[in-house]
């Protein structure tokens, strides 16, 4: 259990460090136009949430002194007796400093602290679970609610279908996603479930716009599915529902989502080849459509108005210069990184 709460404390060192350099070296313009490299770092950073450390955090002398006083351990061989001597050399080394500084602790005092310390340790991790299955009993209520509108929807009348077979056939995508119109009052979005993709698109939504603005909210949804950001938004979704107490993952999460979707603004417009103004009214317009909308869709749908970061991706949309994929360099950085 020690071992483990230390693992855990060098963990969030690590995590908390690396997520402050990479927050600043997003002010800096060589990321802010690469959003493709700051959603992979941003993912890698969450992903370190539940991955093991590696090497101890030197911050943390004591912890590390413990773990070496109860692993590093020599075997000493006597020449004359030939009899194998086990020693604990840390233990030996720090056995006189520790006798001379070591304040006076009564039996009484080290038992009560013995059994105060797991009690604690034991309540945060249910109160830890407890959040987590709440977390997930809401988010599955909430993805079956999506399942059921979607299930026997689909419509093949007008000319939706064919801007999206046109669409889908300029991402190059070998089998399009399903295109769902819903009577409800909701945000474009994609929806990947177990067997197919589906684009879901509000009815009343899809006629009060022409057919530009239409390629526009299908081609940022197709290139969620290319870039296959469900499965970044699921492992994003249960790194926060184990870690929600550290506002580190939510930050990470946050970050990772903007990046998102400013990398599929960009890739509908490098497909497309329209107007970024146009591209900009598109999105005005379904933030202004949903912006009385009361659904709460789940985390993992990508939804096309997402208005947290309404400035920074019409910021993007009016830069040609960014990147809506990673380089040869920024994959070898976001390689590098990941070992």
């Amino acid at each position: 259990m020690v071992y483990l709460i230390h693992c855990l404390v060098w963990n969030l060192l690590l995590v908390t460090a690396m997520a402050a350099i990479l927050w600043l070296l997003g002010k800096t313009r060589s990321l802010r136009e690469r959003p493709a490299l700051r959603h992979s770092l941003w993912l890698l950073i969450l992903l370190k949430f539940i991955t093991p450390p590696l090497v101890p955090m030197p911050v943390l002398p004591t912890m590390a002194n413990d773990f070496v006083s109860s692993s590093t351990q020599q075997w000493m061989v006597d020449d004359t007796s030939e009899t194998i001597q086990f020693t604990d050399f840390s233990v030996w080394i720090n056995s006189e400093d520790t006798a001379a500084s070591a304040p006076a602790v009564t039996k009484e005092e080290s038992s009560q602290w013995q059994r105060f310390i797991p009690a604690v340790v034991i309540g945060e991790l249910a109160l830890i679970l407890l959040v987590f299955v709440a977390f997930w009993f809401i988010a599955t209520r909430r993805i079956r609610g999506i399942g059921r509108l979607t299930k026997g929807l689909t419509d093949t009348t007008g000319g939706v279908p064919d801007v999206l077979e046109r669409v889908s056939s300029e991402f190059k995508l070998s089998h399009r996603p399903t295109l769902v119109l819903v009577d409800e009052v909701c945000s474009p979005m994609l929806w990947v479930g177990m067997r197919r993709a589906t684009i879901i698109l509000p009815r009343s939504f899809e006629q009060s716009i022409d057919e530009e603005q239409l390629r526009h909210i299908l081609a940022h949804e197709v290139a969620h599915l290319v870039r296959r950001d469900h499965l970044s938004n699921l492992v994003a979704l249960l790194v926060m529902s184990l870690f929600w107490w550290n506002p580190i993952v939510w930050l990470a999460r946050r970050e990772m989502l903007i990046a998102a979707e400013t990398c599929c603004d960009a890739m509908a417009l490098d497909q497309l080849k329209g107007s970024r103004q146009s591209y900009a009214q598109t999105l005005l317009a379904a933030v202004d459509f949903v912006a009385t909308s009361q659904s709460m869709p789940p985390a993992l749908v990508a939804r096309f108005s997402e208005s947290r970061s309404l400035k920074r991706r019409i910021k993007m949309i009016a830069n040609p210069e960014v990147q809506s994929t990673l380089s040869r360099w920024s994959r070898l950085i976001v390689l590098s990184c990941g070992l």
